[in-house]
């Protein structure tokens, strides 16, 4: 073993610039690597944490909690831990939620000051309950339901400003529930084994006979989805939802290709590494060395080449990832900046943490990268020790004499280039492995973003109106408010309405739909989940509407008679079909899963939807009706126990003045709402959110351009170079044959002409497929998609990696001639 160590000493020595160009090599593909998982990891870290700091780390809750729930929970033994909550009604207008001590300590409770309660008489409210009742401060004592409480604490509610705000305070579950006393219950439950999440709850809720899906629709029931996702935990076992598998296919889509042009970085580094060494093996062989001996010192060698590259790549990677992850948050901070200019908020954003990598990043990068140099040394190992003396010290391959015989056409450096091409064809594959896997990524990546852009012009709702606001109100609106912003001057159109969402049930209306939707609806899987939603529009608009459409007065109600064949067919070339009969004029709607049926009786029919109000949602069922006719409907039906809120929307066309206009209608509508209650959006701000969003697009895309610029770069110095290197001696061979060194360049320029055509060919390729596959995956007509992602694509990029790959090559071809030319012919043939 001793010997086998110093003779892998001696060989590294002896090939300093060998040894130093794969050593780069390897280092710039763990760099890729570390840089890769360490972000990975970080974004991972960041989500889980901000989930568990928010949400919690359970896997499930449950509300409605009685003494048959709570007993059937303290006995599961599937359950390892249940913590349970208290809501509390108070006589004061404010909400009490009694916590239990793992949610005070874990959870963000966004305190401005003070301190979390530690005991059931101490109480944190709410900034706004503060500025309401101006008597009561931090340390001031409330009564509430006859019990004393003593305020510790301040938080920042994000609620709407008419809903009884909600305070906090201690509660202790470890001695039990008290059911005589009618107070509400939660629980949040933690599984011995989380992977039965779903089949032990399911299992609970058919102990307590409840409906799953009712019981999650109206808010009774909430799986922790975002959590057991990050852990593979899923509704249907092991088969994740086509969302998650979406969403892992463009997050991690493209670091996957960048992960597989690491291994072939490595393996291509050590394949022209370990092709040069054969004549040595051969002489060892030759001096009794076994072939279990030689793959011993091809795999120590490539250890002792690889191991410090590894540990110093792993060490730059981790600093790289904090810089990239620096660099992100630099450019967050300007975005949210320009964004609260934008938006007149003050955004809040943590300040930069340093990423602290964990064990499991650091373990995966170091087993990759050591998986992959022992890879790349046993083959060749195993190749080396079948290799017999006399081929060995003669330079030859077994496999490459089976390559037939030239064929000579025009001059003798072209025929020997092709020759030369394919004998070293592995080494030649591996450089476009590499360039074909550059290619796919950045091929992705821009191809992506044509089809984005054109999905933008041909996917999406043309508003015709520049300025629009959502108000959110326990009341009707303020008639002062509507008829002020009815006369703000320059106003071309202005549509003030109300709006509500209802549940559509097929169960419910077995002769509402007709018989042409039930025929020719293309996705009939998705018509269960159809929605009804009522527009309230104000009186005029809509008597006009009746009108446009012949109705009588009598007609209280509008339903628009229409929805998309196909949902997933492009906005701007759907067809649609009626949605019923005219004869089927009576509709059911619900506002939760098992809640009471709300009928509408009498409805008319309209084709068009009035006035381009909003976009037609794919499984929008729209009903048309006015304010007057809308309030009695609530009164008589109520209104959304889970989202009782009232939503108002203000649309506003102005082609001129625009600012003007904003101004005056953001000054009316702050005069009448709090800043909570409300959001507003213009042209004006929805050009600078688009301006700011593509500026962010544009450091992300040049960032990835940079890294496979400086990859495309070195991989085709290192490996061209590489391959030079190891043929000196065939080269000197040539030049003892009669071959002048103006010949041997020629030689070598056609191989590179080869093998530029290669890579012109792999490029034109990928792009090509990349195309095709995007069109053929779209809802668009394949010509006309293909035609639109051309057009929309940047080619600059493109170009220039091809480009600076070119310039990588004809470096390599620079730089090894020139050391050829300084080595001498007898110590080259040695």
């Amino acid at each position: 073993m001793k010997i086998i160590n110093e003779l892998a000493n001696s060989s590294i020595k002896n090939n300093k610039k060998d040894t130093f160009a794969t050593r780069v090599s390897i280092l710039l593909a763990v760099i890729l690597l570390g840089t890769i998982v360490f972000i990975l990891s970080d974004l991972r870290q960041s989500k889980i944490k901000y989930l568990k700091n928010t949400v919690g780390d359970y896997e499930v809750s449950l509300s409605e909690i009685d003494k048959q729930t709570y007993d059937l929970l303290e006995k599961n033994k599937d359950i390892e831990k249940v913590h349970y909550d208290k809501i509390i009604s108070t006589d004061i207008g404010l909400i009490i939620y009694e916590k239990s001590k793992y949610f005070l300590e874990n959870i963000d409770t966004h305190l401005i000051d003070g301190r979390n309660p530690k005991n059931s008489r101490e109480i944190v409210v709410t900034k706004q309950f503060l500025n309401k009742n101006r008597n009561y401060k931090i340390t001031s004592n409330i009564k509430i339901n006859e019990k004393i409480y003593k305020i510790v604490g301040v938080y920042e509610d994000f609620s709407f400003s008419f809903e009884d705000p909600v305070a906090f305070s201690y509660f202790d579950d470890s001695k039990g529930l008290d059911f005589k006393k009618g107070e509400s219950y939660f629980a949040y439950i933690w599984y011995k084994n989380p992977r039965d999440t779903y089949t032990n709850t399911r299992k609970i809720l058919k102990d307590l006979n409840i409906n799953e899906k009712k019981a999650l629709d109206k808010g009774q029931l909430f799986y922790n989805a975002s959590l057991l996702e990050s852990k593979m935990i899923f509704p249907k076992g092991l088969i994740p939802p086509k969302r998650v598998v979406n969403s892992f296919i463009e997050s991690f889509g493209l670091f996957f290709i960048l992960i597989l042009l690491f291994a072939v970085m490595i393996y291509g580094s050590f394949n022209v590494y370990n092709n040069r060494d054969i004549k040595e093996l051969a002489l060892l062989k030759s001096s009794g060395m076994t072939e279990k001996q030689t793959k011993k010192l091809v795999k120590l060698k490539a250890f002792k080449i690889s191991f410090f590259p590894i540990l110093i790549g792993t060490l730059l990677s981790y600093l790289t990832a904090i810089f990239l992850t620096y660099l992100m948050y630099i450019n967050n901070r300007i975005s949210y900046k320009n964004m609260s200019k934008i938006l007149s908020d003050n955004l809040e954003m943590h300040g930069f943490k340093f990423y602290t990598p964990d064990i499991k990043s650091i373990f995966i990068i170091l087993f990759f990268s050591l998986l992959m140099v022992y890879i790349s040394a046993i083959v060749p190992a195993r190749k080396s020790s079948k290799i017999n003396v006399v081929e060995g010290l003669n330079g030859l391959d077994p496999k490459k004499k089976k390559q037939g015989k030239s064929k000579i056409k025009g001059s003798i450096e072209k025929t020997l280039a092709k020759d030369y091409f394919k004998t070293y064809k592995n080494t030649y594959k591996v450089i476009s492995i590499a360039i074909l896997l550059s290619a796919i990524a950045m091929n992705v990546l821009l191809v992506s973003v044509s089809y984005r852009n054109m999905n933008a012009k041909y996917n999406k709702f043309d508003d015709p109106y520049n300025f629009e606001a959502y108000l959110f109100s326990d009341s009707r609106l303020n008639k002062n408010m509507v008829d002020s912003l009815k006369n703000i001057n320059f106003v071309d159109e202005i549509h003030i309405f109300e709006e509500k969402d209802f549940k559509f049930y097929k169960s419910d209306n077995k002769n509402f739909l007709s018989n042409k939707f039930e025929n020719d609806l293309e996705n009939k899987s998705q018509s269960e989940d159809y929605f009804v939603r009522i527009l309230a529009l104000s009186k005029e608009d809509f008597n006009k509407i009746k009108k446009e459409n012949n109705l009588t007065e009598e007609s209280n109600f509008l339903l628009l008679n229409k929805t998309p064949k196909n949902n997933f067919t492009p906005y701007k070339f759907r067809k649609y079909i009626p949605l019923t009969d005219s004869k089927n004029n009576t509709i059911n709607l619900r506002y939760y899963d098992g809640g009471k049926i709300i009928n509408i009786n009498n409805l008319s029919n309209i084709k068009k939807f009035p006035y381009d109000l909003e976009e037609h949602l794919g499984l929008g069922i729209y009903i048309i009706t006015n304010e007057n006719s809308f309030d009695k409907f609530i009164k008589k039906y109520g209104n959304d126990p889970a989202n009782p809120a009232n939503k108002f929307i203000v649309k506003i066309k102005a082609k001129e003045n625009l600012k003007d206009v904003s101004e005056d209608a953001i000054k009316i509508i702050t005069a009448y709402f709090q800043k909570s209650d409300y959001s507003i959006f213009s042209d004006i701000t929805r050009k600078a959110i688009n301006s700011e969003q593509s500026r962010n697009e544009n450091l992300l895309s040049l960032g990835i351009q940079i890294i496979f610029l400086i990859i495309a770069l070195s991989n085709a110095y290192n490996s061209f170079h590489g391959n030079l290197r190891a043929r000196k001696k065939e080269f000197n061979l040539l030049s003892t044959a009669g071959m002048t060194d103006l010949q041997i360049r020629k030689m070598i320029n056609n191989e590179l002409k080869i093998l530029i055509t290669r890579i012109l060919a792999i490029y034109a390729f990928v792009f090509a497929l990349s195309v095709f596959a995007r069109a053929k995956r779209s809802p668009y007509e394949v010509n006309f998609a293909i035609r639109e992602i051309l057009i929309n694509i940047n080619y600059l990029p493109l170009l220039f990696i091809f480009i600076v790959t070119i310039i990588g090559l004809l470096l390599a071809q620079k730089s090894g001639m020139r050391e050829l030319s300084r080595d001498n012919i007898i110590d080259n043939l040695k």
